[in-house]
């Protein structure tokens, strides 16, 4: 229990103040288009609880097999168990997964002293390919395992090494991907591109710093190569004990980090100088130059059918575009754009899919807005446009072909399953081809061998277009090229290889062309239309992701990765054989695996032998599994080329797993956990209000620190989430309660709030009787409020509040028990349009942009039903209009200039009065007594305007104010140790200089006479009373500069600035506060 108590201390400790910039609030949305998460199903097997929705059933269950069926190799590789089984969620598609609530915060942070409880949770989604899908789930599965097993599962675990353990980002990411995906020729291609453009990754600590993940599985792989798989479970073991990865490699290898990362750069400059002369680059001349932007994807190439124009799609992270390219002048045309940049979720780069009509006039384009397909028939000529909605049975579309003017081939899905489709536009009537639950892709209708049909990928074990149910086989095998005619229900084989043969088309010449991996990089083959013989015809350096060839033409384009950018080449297709070069994996994969099939039969009982007597080492047990024993590493000597690297393959499974039973799937219901418990220091706004004026109305001080305990409880899907806390200032002199539910289930977002703050006083003493005086306020707040998102970055909110102010006197003498109380009754409504794109390039350094611009009704009312009937309906009317909007600049790669301009403006019988000056979160705030406070002015609430540095609060004040700020932010210690690196307090040091200007005033203008900012009165009592106009300049000025850093879990800013008052530069200020910028 001791341990308990001390992790809860260094939470407490641990405080970073996020979400406090300047007490506004900005954030993105999830975006729920249709009802079908309404209904949710759950089954349970021995590991896992899998659930879905709809149509996801036929999803689901090869989701339960194939778990089952993964779940003891990647238990085996990290040698850990779990006592609670994985959740697994299932979405039909990326766009579903999307719309989910769930994980709207990362999966594990230690954020504000926050620590997020890791449930046993992952989600799927279906791209069209099972192995895609299976990869998905061991990636999950593999994820789960490494953070029970690092972070523990119950509270304590959790609390004491989020607070202890520090583990890098390659490390984690490294590990989880070594033991859910084999080393094959993408990962391959992908570190021999990084490795190539640029001899600075050849140092480990370089490409960690950029590419964490493939540095991580690279370093975990060349692990596994030379000391074996047990090291690896051996190390994870050890870090977790040491808490840290300092002495984990030492202990188990006998070699320290540093030692591993040269024998790593050693490792690699020999695994890939062996090939170096061995393999081809496309040539420099055939290059398009096309207008993507460099690490810009295309996601899809397609030449017209005379090969004269190339129709293509970008895609940059959401934001798409479709361009026509004329190939003989190099003139492009965008014909269709949408979307908007999204860095926070993955990117659909399946869509937009484009064809072109035989007739060379018109384009189609199949894209997806809000969830819903649609189909652009574009006129290549007159520019003319038709859209029609795809019906909305299809889930998901993967390839488009034309059959007709009218008519289209697709490979889609609309059950969970990618079949083929004859589409019938002009009535939006579809009919199946194929019916079965193999994956049927890159469909392409076209003529081969003088007979027309439709051409296509599929992993399939059968050539039947019959119905075909999902039974004990998975849908695992190599993709292999099928050719079927019309009109008949036979398919027939174009290639059955134990490679992967995609994205077929036929070539002048009747040949088909395709990808294929066989010798480790994707290149270029033909299949001779006469013998089926599968012929190399390209013997490239990097794996070919896109290509297409046209029958009327020898044109021929395709694409590739390299040294960064996404490179598209025409060129003329020349089908002479070539012998290509077996690369490291292409080597490795000469072993092929057997057919991954389910164990179906009941597996036989093991009987326990009891051991005789005077047999020492006979047991009742089975015995234990062979352990590896781990291997010293060698090398070949330089130059040698003979390099070999063996790669684990799967076999055919032996694990009983129990058929899909339909009894055993049951209607899911809500399960509530507690997922959040946050201890803290904190003294933000817990509640996005207003300060009454009523009580003391004169300063307005930064909140005092307080003591925050905050719960959340969150159902599965996260769609309701109950949260209640209360905080107790340091000074303890009141205290706030506050009970917040959140409603996300539906497109509009729905809050319900309750806050209750209490505060006691203590004033000055009573000059009449000697006396402190002391008095209390209490303010009771109920909002519900509507948010209706119209994507990721932008919503509107509606938010109507009631609310209760009381001050009174406290009893101290007698006189105090004849003070009446101040009751106020307000009721309000405060709209508010969102926009918020940015996101964190690091602690305190935003890119992007966010602004709001709102409008805030109050009416006082009063009601009073005790001592006698009263009512009122408006004793006061509060009118507020304002705006902030913020600008992030990313400079010099790794700083950031902010700019922010913020201003509102109170109307109405009592307004809003705001103080300038200071800084948020001040923790030695003063008040300026010096700039007065109009006494005709009726006030219903007070707030400051922070971040006017080089003065103290109240520098000016009025019912209207105007803000800017400029603040250059450079973490300069990432310049010298790089991304990622050191500790929190040098990795997140930084030194800033900023410009503040701002203005406050009353009345209709600056200069407005019922501004008292010019007036004063001097009084010498009792018959002098003199009032003095004299000029002070509205707008006053700071600059400075200031340091930021991250100690002991507070994020720390110390700044010195100097102000600027009617042209006067006043004596410099220092300012410690706490939080984020704005």
């Amino acid at each position: 229990m001791y341990k308990l108590i001390i992790s809860i201390v260094l939470l407490n400790i641990a405080w970073l103040s996020h979400g406090q910039s300047i007490n506004t609030e900005f954030g993105k949305n999830r975006v729920q288009y249709h009802d079908d998460f309404n209904n949710w199903w759950e089954y349970e097997t021995g590991n896992f609880i899998t659930y879905w929705y709809g149509k996801g059933r036929f999803i689901a269950q090869p989701t339960i097999r194939m778990a089952e069926m993964d779940h003891d190799a990647i238990q085996k590789i990290l040698e850990h168990r779990i006592n609670d089984k994985i959740e697994i969620i299932v979405y039909t598609d990326i766009t579903d997964l999307k719309q989910s609530n769930i994980g709207m915060e990362e999966t594990f942070t230690n954020k504000t002293g926050e620590t997020k409880i890791v449930g046993n949770k992952m989600f799927v989604y279906f791209d069209g390919e099972h192995e895609h899908l299976r990869q998905k789930i061991r990636e999950g599965i593999a994820t789960v395992y490494f953070n029970n097993m690092l972070f523990g599962s119950t509270i304590q675990e959790i609390i004491q090494n989020a607070v202890l353990l520090n583990i890098p980002d390659w490390y984690k990411e490294g590990v989880i991907a070594f033991a859910a995906h084999d080393w094959d020729h993408l990962v391959e291609d992908e570190l021999r591109d990084i490795w190539e453009r640029d001899k600075k990754f050849h140092t480990f600590d370089k490409i960690a710093a950029e590419y964490p993940k493939l540095a991580g599985q690279s370093f975990w792989f060349y692990i596994d190569q030379n000391y074996g798989k047990s090291a690896i479970s051996n190390l994870l073991y050890l870090t977790k004990i040491s808490r840290g990865t300092d002495n984990s490699f030492e202990y188990i290898l006998n070699k320290d980090l540093d030692e591993l990362k040269l024998e790593w750069e050693k490792y690699y400059t020999q695994y890939f100088d062996a090939e170096k002369s061995m393999l081809d680059p496309k040539s420099k001349a055939d290059i398009l130059k096309l207008s993507n932007k460099k690490y810009t994807p295309i996601s899809h190439i397609r030449l017209s059918p005379d090969g004269k124009n190339l129709l293509y799609t970008m895609n940059d992270q959401g934001k798409t575009r479709v361009i026509l390219r004329n190939l003989k002048n190099g003139k492009e045309k965008i014909i269709l754009k949408y979307g908007y940049k999204n860095v926070f979720q993955e990117t659909d780069y399946n869509y937009p899919l484009v064809a072109w009509h035989p007739n060379q006039k018109e384009v189609s384009i199949l894209y997806e807005h809000r969830d819903v397909i649609k189909l652009i028939k574009y006129n290549v000529r007159s520019e003319e446009i038709m859209e029609q909605p795809i019906p909305t049975d299809f889930q998901r579309i993967y390839s488009i072909s034309y059959l007709n003017d009218l008519d289209y081939i697709f490979a889609a899905t609309i059950d969970g399953f990618s079949d083929l489709f004859l589409y019938k536009s002009k009535n939006r009537n579809y009919e199946k081809i194929t019916n079965d639950f193999y994956d049927d892709l890159d469909a392409e209708y076209t003529t081969w061998q003088g007979r027309k049909g439709i051409l296509f990928s599929s992993n399939r074990t059968n050539n039947t277009t019959e119905e075909l149910k999902f039974d004990t086989i998975l849908p695992l095998e190599k993709f292999d090229l099928y050719f079927l005619a019309d009109g008949s229900k036979v398919l027939e084989n174009v290639t059955k290889t134990p490679h992967n043969e995609r994205y077929p088309f036929v070539t002048t010449n009747g040949d088909v062309v395709c990808l294929s991996d066989v010798s480790g990089i994707n290149n270029t083959y033909v299949v001779d239309s006469e013998s089926k013989k599968l012929v190399c015809i390209s013997n490239l350096n990097r794996n070919v992701i896109r290509h297409h060839a046209v029958p009327e033409s020898d044109a021929y384009v395709t694409m590739y990765y390299e040294d960064g950018s996404y490179r598209v080449f025409n060129e003329s297709l020349i089908t002479a054989e070539v012998k290509p070069y077996l690369t490291h994996t292409g080597k490795a994969k000469n072993v092929q695996p057997e057919p991954i099939i389910i164990e179906t039969k009941s597996p036989e009982k093991v009987v326990n032998v009891k051991p005789e007597y005077g047999f020492l080492f006979q047991s009742e047990f089975p015995d234990p599994d062979i352990v590896e024993p781990i291997k010293s590493t060698t090398y070949q000597q330089d130059g040698s080329s003979d390099f070999n690297i063996s790669i684990s393959r799967e076999t055919a499974s032996k694990k009983y797993i129990e058929p899909y039973n339909n009894t055993r799937a049951v209607a899911a219901n809500n399960k509530f956990a507690l997922t959040n418990i946050t201890t803290k220091l904190d003294n933000g706004l817990l509640f996005e209000g207003l300060e009454s004026y009523t009580g003391d109305r004169q300063q307005l001080l930064t909140t005092p620190m307080g003591i925050l305990l905050k719960a959340n409880v969150q159902d599965l899907f996260e769609d309701y989430e109950l949260e209640g806390g209360v905080r107790i200032p340091t000074t303890f002199n009141g205290s706030e309660y506050f009970l917040i539910f959140n409603n996300r289930k539906s497109r509009i977002d729905k809050k319900i709030g309750l806050y209750r703050k209490s505060t006691k006083y203590d004033g000055e003493t009573d000059i009449t009787n000697n006396l402190p005086t002391r008095s209390k306020k209490t303010s009771v707040l109920g909002l519900y409020q509507w948010k209706y998102p119209f994507d990721i970055y932008r919503s509107v909110r509606a938010t109507a509040t009631l609310r209760f102010d009381k001050y009174f006197q406290l009893i101290t003498e007698n006189q105090s028990l004849n003070g009446s109380p101040v009751q106020e009754k307000r009721i309000g409504l405060k709209l508010e349009y969102i926009y918020d794109n940015t996101h964190d390039a690091a602690l305190n350094i935003k890119n992007g942009t966010r602004y709001k611009i709102y409008t805030e009704f109050i009416n006082r009312f009063n009601l009073q039903v005790i001592d006698g009937f009263e009512f009122s309906a408006s004793d006061g009317f509060t009118g507020i209009i304002g705006f902030d909007g913020r600008h992030y600049i990313p400079i010099l790669n790794k700083a950031v200039l902010a700019l922010r301009a913020a201003g509102a403006t109170s109307f109405g019988s009592e307004k809003m009065l705001y103080y300038l000056g200071g800084v948020e979160n001040w923790l030695s705030p003063k008040f300026n007594n010096t700039t007065p406070i109009p006494e005709d002015f009726g006030y219903a609430y007070k707030a400051n305007v922070f971040q006017m540095r080089g003065f103290s609060n109240n520098i000016r004040n009025g019912a209207t104010f105007l803000v800017a700020n400029a603040e250059l932010r450079i973490p300069f210690m990432q310049y010298i140790l790089g991304k990622n690196r050191g500790s929190a307090f040098f990795r997140n040091l930084q030194i800033t200089g900023f410009f503040d200007a701002g203005l406050a005033w009353h009345g209709s203008g600056p200069f407005s006479p019922k501004n008292p900012l010019n007036t004063t009165t001097i009084t010498s009592p009792p018959l002098i009373e003199v009032h003095v106009e004299y000029f002070r300049d509205p707008l006053v000025m700071g600059f400075g500069t200031g340091v930021r850093t991250q100690l002991l879990g507070y994020f720390v800013k110390l700044d010195y600035g100097w102000g600027i008052d009617t042209r006067i530069v006043q004596a410099p200020k220092l300012y410690l506060s706490f939080g984020m910028d704005f």
